[in-house]
């Protein structure tokens, strides 16, 4: 005998139960704080949130509010974030803010972690958190963090270029090309040899500039001559001086017409003068120069002499790096801590500890309220460094 048994409600209560069993201790401790934080229950959000003395110390801010109807506010929920926005009477900010009444709102970011804790974070404070309403959408949430992304998140756990990463509480990382990072570091050596050897080339051939053409004429400094006239812009003076230095009326006037000038001022005939001397005593060593760097300076050849010793300073310096980030403990099995070459700071993380990894390596980062994190990181440059902090005004 057979029976019609329609299998969709089954079906439909068993995906039900995987969804309640998937879901993960700390979130629904979040969801239970919202609700402490909906109902103003200090006690109970003390209860569910504070697993360290820092965290009681927030959460009692929290409650120490202008108008405790409405704060503090939760102005974003989703499974791993809640975001409070607290007030209280400020008057310093009325001194620094003419519009505002002395009310100074702040706003926390409680996350989950691993285990069931939690890490509770102050944003730096921005002005929009003074607006009367605020409702945040998790981007705008992360993008306060300063993170694009959650590590676990990623697709089999890849480290993406130039994303940061929420690692471990309230640690994140961002990987950067090693090949980019190379190449420049490849340019600035390189370019910073062949300067060097310029400034030699141009010392060699201005050495037999005369650096003394009259007691009142001088060429200062032969790596790169000027021309110095120390005559007061006098016609007859200048005259003078003309005559001592062999420059004829006629080449004056030469230069003169060069120059486009309708009449020739004392001022002029000294810019004539310096000019002419410039002409025979150091444009002829202007060619020397060209045609001694055209020969002298192959740019391909430094270029690759300098990516060789970049790379052999890295391979030279590999080995395991060990760090501290507030209260975690980092390390990379096989890496460079700033490779021995000029560091390289990001205008988004100024004070991140660079590392280099030149080839595939494990990261492990420890702390003592989070379970180990380990992981096999694909090269690159790393920066790691806190959320973006609260700076108190």
């Amino acid at each position: 005998m057979k029976f019609n048994i329609d299998p969709t409600p089954v079906m439909e209560e068993v995906e039900e139960l995987r969804s309640v069993l998937n879901e993960t201790p700390r979130n629904r401790t979040l969801e239970r704080a919202a609700e402490a934080l909906d109902k103003k229950d200090k006690s109970r959000v003390l209860s569910l949130l504070a697993s360290s003395e820092d965290d009681k110390i927030a959460i009692k801010k929290w409650f120490s509010t202008v108008n405790e109807d409405k704060y503090p506010e939760i102005i974003h929920q989703s499974p791993n974030y809640i975001a409070v926005r607290t007030a209280k009477n400020s008057k310093r900010k009325q001194q620094v803010d003419d519009d505002n009444d002395g009310t100074y709102h702040a706003v926390w970011v409680v996350g989950s972690n691993d285990h069931t804790r939690h890490f509770i974070h102050r944003l730096q404070w921005e002005k929009s958190f003074e607006e009367p309403t605020i409702d945040w959408s998790i981007d705008e949430v992360m993008d306060h963090l300063g993170i694009d992304a959650h590590l676990e998140d990623e697709s089999k756990g890849q480290v993406q270029e130039e994303k940061w990463y929420r690692v471990q509480g309230d640690l994140r990382l961002l990987r950067s090309s090693l090949d980019d990072f190379i190449k420049e570091r490849v340019g600035s050596q390189s370019q910073s040899v062949i300067g060097k050897r310029k400034r030699e080339i141009r010392k060699e051939v201005y050495k037999e500039v005369p650096s003394k053409l009259h007691e009142k004429v001088s060429i200062s400094d032969a790596t790169f001559p000027r021309v110095r006239v120390s005559v007061n812009e006098d016609t007859k003076k200048l005259k003078s001086l003309q005559s001592d230095l062999d420059i004829t009326e006629a080449e004056i006037r030469e230069y003169q017409e060069s120059r486009d000038w309708e009449r020739l001022t004392a001022k002029r005939r000294k810019k004539a003068i310096k000019g002419l001397l410039r002409v025979k005593h150091i444009s002829p060593k202007e060619s020397e120069y060209r045609d001694r760097i055209e020969e002298e300076i192959d740019e391909e050849k430094f270029k690759a002499d300098a990516e060789r010793q970049v790379i052999q300073s890295l391979e030279s310096e590999v080995k395991q790096v060990n760090f501290t980030v507030g209260n975690h403990l980092v390390a990379f099995k096989s890496a460079i801590q700033n490779g021995g070459l000029i560091r390289q700071s990001r205008s988004d993380s100024p004070d991140a500890i660079q590392t280099i990894v030149p080839e595939k390596t494990e990261l492990i980062i420890e702390h003592d309220e989070h379970n180990s994190f380990k992981k096999s990181t694909p090269p690159g440059v790393y920066y790691i460094d806190g959320l973006i902090r609260h700076s108190q005004l």
